[in-house]
């Protein structure tokens, strides 16, 4: 992710002073299908479906995914929202907004 952090970092420097005014972070958790049902970490939501439930960590102003960690999306989601904090700080943005739901 850190050389993900890093290019994405050069691309918005070329933005306008507008772009960094405020970072608006969603997070959410995705069911995703799948037909593995022995696989790790698969598991069995309400929707009656074997299906993965990552956690898409995104900037929502411009629709930019930033994280998709590779385990369920309760656990440890605060990292993936404190790396994107990191992340929001070093670009310049000047507020800084969490999502979710």
């Amino acid at each position: 992710m850190e050389a993900f952090d890093e290019s994405r970092l050069q691309v918005w420097q070329q933005q306008s002073a507008e772009f960094f005014a405020r970072a608006d972070i969603q997070t959410d958790g995705s069911i995703v299908e799948t037909t593995g049902e022995r696989k790790e970490g698969i598991r069995l939501p309400y929707k009656g479906i074997w299906a993965y439930h990552p956690l898409v960590v995104s900037l929502a102003n411009i629709q930019e995914v930033l994280r998709v960690p590779n385990r369920p999306s309760h656990e440890n989601a605060w990292y993936d929202m404190d790396e994107s904090l990191v992340l929001c700080r070093k670009a310049g943005f000047r507020e800084i907004r969490l999502l979710g739901d």
